[in-house]
């Protein structure tokens, strides 16, 4: 899994480089890049202070041994709504920054570089978890969500401000309920919100594959659309 991640941070990097002066307009201003990395250094940074040190354990006590304390699984549904946030979005709104494959194409990229960090940080250094089982550090459920939030926030913030930091909410909700579910300890959620927050605004700084317009030609094309009567929606392809 290291070398996975080590092979997609150069592919990364090496696409960074090579779109450079053709998408040089698109990009983020690099200062504005790198001020927006602050947040989730900061919690990556908090959660591995937090994680040597003994206030995990304390605070993890404290929580199971309070009313908080929660047994439910929500949280492996919950984890997803800043996803289909964005797509109800885009199916009612048509103010995001991105259109629809662009942005599903971003969003897989950073959920499939949000995995391979989690996945091979946690099999590498295996620390328990809270209920005793394996690979604690750090929390997928989190990471994943947090890199969803972020991208409806990086695709509605301009148009709607409260609309994109609410995906934030369930992110949040998300974490919380890894620890009070005792399947996480407070510092696999901080450093695992950091991840998920720095792999989205990575991807959507550099946007990879913006080139790649398989529609374009006009033969094919894809849409959200709605329903009221029927009531239902999704996405529609024409061919």
């Amino acid at each position: 899994m290291v070398k996975i991640t080590i092979s997609l941070i150069l592919l990364v990097q090496t696409t960074l480089l090579a779109q450079v002066d053709s998408v040089k307009k698109e990009f983020v201003p690099k200062h504005r890049f790198v001020k927006s990395m602050i947040l989730p250094v900061s919690l990556g940074v908090t959660g591995i202070i937090v994680k040597e040190t003994n206030f995990r354990e304390y605070f993890q006590e404290k929580v199971q041994s309070s009313k908080f304390r929660t047994n439910t699984k929500i949280d492996d549904y919950l984890q997803y709504a800043p996803i289909a946030q964005m797509y109800v979005a885009d199916i009612y709104s048509s103010k995001s920054k991105s259109e629809v494959f662009q942005q599903t194409k971003n969003l897989a990229i950073a959920e499939i570089f949000t995995a391979i960090i989690v996945q091979s940080i946690k099999h590498t250094v295996n620390i328990q978890r809270p209920n005793g089982h394996d690979y604690s550090f750090f929390s997928g459920h989190t990471s994943q969500s947090f890199t969803s939030a972020t991208a409806l926030y990086l695709e509605y913030k301009d148009s709607n401000k409260l609309y994109a930091l609410s995906g934030y909410g369930f992110s949040t909700a998300t974490g919380i309920l890894r620890v009070t579910n005792n399947k996480h300890w407070l510092s696999d959620v901080l450093v695992g919100a950091g991840i998920g927050i720095f792999s989205a605004r990575l991807v959507w700084y550099i946007n990879p594959l913006q080139n790649w317009k398989p529609f374009k030609s006009g033969k094919v094309a894809v849409y959200p659309y709605a329903n009221g009567l029927a009531g239902n929606a999704g996405l529609r392809f024409v061919f």
